[in-house]
């Protein structure tokens, strides 16, 4: 009876923070499938091995290729392998609520020293059409904001929409009898249930750092600082022209604040900011390389109530960024979503919803704590619910609206105390930032291509897109280069990435043979459809952990942890495979055209963010201008594109 009570008052509890609006009110609980979900499974260490071999079999010479191979020969009946291998082996024995991989690469991110901007936070947009009236930038901010609560809400009281993967649409009868049948299953076999009804659960752990959470840059390894549950916030950050606003988007009985009230609020932030001069532009910092911005932020803390300003960031639920700036092309928008103006971007919060004058918008967010599904779903989610005609949303004609312009919610500027030296500190950390960015070149093109007109040819729309990407490299370069895909282990639990490598034997075949004068079209089929297949393949081993790369990162990891010095990972074949010269990425939302990007993961490399729909294609490109030109990819990338629908159509 008092585990009863008990029960019955934290729930009580529960209900005294945030309020009862939500986005989601799921039949299934948030965290249903999450105690039944598989392990991610380790590879076999001769199967890694072959894996790793194939894949560089494209691009390097055959001298090369069999030195390589004696390496990995000598590695794998080697002792060292053994044990690298069995740490791994036990830590999946002895761990049921993490996988192998999840602490290694977490480790990955915080132990680095390069500056997060450009080097790991992306960002992602849903394409908007231009209509007159409805590119209002605090009507757009004002809504996500209030959906963001919403979603929030449904997510803090475990109302929140499962993510999960089916293979089959189901009709109304059948959403019914699945969502009842996984509910009365018992958590510990819940995923079962859902698979017998062609339904993959993915994990959803990441969900809980998605708000109030922010990187704190700390010397050698940074520390990730959560505080959603436990400090139950209020309030965002607003930041624009280098200043900084804490606002509350629930009052103090925890309801939601209303849009209309969030546009008034925002409406006399952004008059306050741009009616005095330029701030101190203290966000900047954050985009400096760790150790340095370490440094500044303790120097920063010390000085008057700073601790306490950094306090109030830190706890924000996110950061909104508004822009003053409207911008005209696909291009300075990228760079502008990447990395924004000097203290317009607190780059170690969690994400930011950025927005600008013309109507569009983005989620840029912080890698360290988690990879795109969260993000994806929930920017999708809250700019679905933004384009349905809930009563509560502001129209685009409201600006002069009858409601009271008076009400406001709680808000108020974020003030920092800087001396000479600290001044000294953000002009330094201003100059780096902006001799970095400024090298950033980034280019967009609409391609003439969809899923529909691929797949009457019965290709894979990835396949064939990664296809263009190698056929473009070899226009350009006359050569093969190590290629990533991220592929995400979300169907696992703690599942991070995994990569498929789709620079293949077979697309190098069809690139040489597609530029050749004696090589038919039946014949280029031919190969067009062994690519298809392999990619398939790859893409399918990725998905169920049976790629290679997560495993040798693995053993990379431990051996470096026991001061290992391991010809493998020495040989200059591995090191040049993990410097990406294409970085790929598709950043698409179900069939709704995105713009999506990051920058290139090594200097000479290119970041190829893309999206295919059923009637639309496109492609960002970023390069660094001392090594790359964007443009001239892209221009590769529309002759591929060219050779490639000859065959197809």
């Amino acid at each position: 009876m008092l585990n009863i009570l008990r029960k019955k008052s934290f729930k009580s509890l529960q209900c005294c923070f945030y309020s009862t609006e939500f986005i989601h009110k799921a039949v299934i609980p948030t965290y249903h499938f999450q105690k039944s979900l598989p392990l991610l499974p380790l590879p076999k260490l001769e199967d890694t091995c072959k894996r790793y071999l194939k894949s560089l079999k494209p691009l390097l010479s055959n001298e090369i290729y069999e030195k390589t191979n004696k390496i990995a020969m000598n590695f794998l009946s080697s002792k060292d392998a053994s044990v690298l291998n069995g740490i791994c082996q036990d830590f999946v024995k002895e761990n049921v609520d993490t996988s192998y991989i999840a602490g290694p690469w977490s480790e990955m991110y915080l132990c680095s020293r390069a500056p997060i901007v450009l080097n790991f936070n992306p960002f992602m947009g849903i394409k908007t059409e231009k209509k007159a009236g409805l590119t209002h930038m605090l009507v757009n901010a004002s809504n996500m904001i209030y959906a963001s609560a919403l979603f929030q809400n449904s997510l803090f009281h475990y109302k929140l929409e499962p993510d999960v993967f089916h293979m089959t649409n189901k009709s109304n009868f059948m959403k019914n009898f699945y969502n009842w049948t996984t509910r009365m299953t018992p958590r510990k076999f819940s995923w079962y249930s859902s698979y017998l009804q062609n339904g993959y659960p993915l994990d959803m752990c990441q969900y809980e750092n998605l708000f109030a959470s922010t990187r704190i840059p700390q010397k050698n390894r940074d520390k990730l600082l959560s505080s959603w549950r436990t400090d139950k916030p209020k309030h965002i950050c607003v930041l624009r022209n280098g200043k900084i606003y804490k606002l509350d988007i629930f009052d103090k009985n925890y309801q939601i604040v209303l849009p209309s009230v969030i546009f008034n609020s925002l409406s006399q932030i952004v008059g306050a900011i741009d009616n005095c001069e330029k701030s101190h532009e203290i966000a900047v910092l954050t985009g400096d390389e760790r150790n340095t911005w370490a440094e500044n932020r303790q120097y920063l803390s010390q000085l008057g109530t700073n601790s306490q300003s950094l306090k109030q960031i830190d706890s924000a639920l996110y950061c909104v960024s508004l822009n003053s700036t409207t911008v005209k092309d696909f291009e300075l928008l990228t760079k502008l979503f990447l990395h924004n103006e000097p203290g317009n971007l607190w780059f170690d919060k969690s994400f930011t919803l950025m927005f600008e004058p013309g109507g569009e918008n983005c989620v840029h967010f912080e890698h360290s704590w988690g990879d795109g599904i969260a993000v994806v779903n929930f920017y999708k989610t809250i700019s679905d619910f933004c384009a349905s005609q809930n009563d509560k949303l502001l129209q685009h004609n409201c600006i002069n609206a009858s409601f009271d312009k008076n009400v406001v919610s709680n808000f108020s500027e974020i003030n920092f105390k800087l001396d000479e030296n600290m001044t000294d500190r953000i002009n330094k950390s201003r100059q780096s930032f902006l001799d970095r960015t400024n090298l950033l070149d980034s280019c967009h093109a609409e391609l003439n291509l969809n899923k529909n007109l691929i797949k009457k040819s019965s290709l894979s729309p990835d396949a064939v897109m990664q296809m263009i990407f190698q056929l473009a490299m070899f226009l350009q370069n006359g050569i093969c280069v190590p290629t990533y895909e991220s592929c995400s282990t979300a169907a696992f639990k703690k599942g991070r990435t995994e990569t498929i490598r789709s620079c293949t034997n077979e697309t190098k075949k069809f690139c040489k043979s597609a530029i050749k004068k004696d090589v038919s079209d039946a014949e280029l089929r031919t190969l067009m459809k062994n690519c298809s297949i392999k990619h398939m393949q790859l893409a399918k081993n990725a998905t169920l952990g049976q790629g290679y790369d997560r495993h040798m990162f693995a053993m990379n990891y431990y051996a470096q942890k026991r001061g290992l010095k391991l010809d493998i990972f020495e040989d200059d074949s591995y090191i040049y495979n993990s410097k990406h010269i294409m970085s790929t990425s598709t950043v698409s939302f179900g069939n709704q055209m995105t713009l999506g990007s990051f920058a290139p993961t090594t200097p000479n490399g290119y970041g190829i963010g893309y999206s295919i729909t059923d009637k639309e294609c496109g492609v960002n490109i970023t390069a660094y201008k001392n090594e790359r030109s964007a443009k001239d990819f892209i221009s590769c990338i529309e002759k591929a594109v060219e050779m490639t629908l000859r065959l197809i159509k």
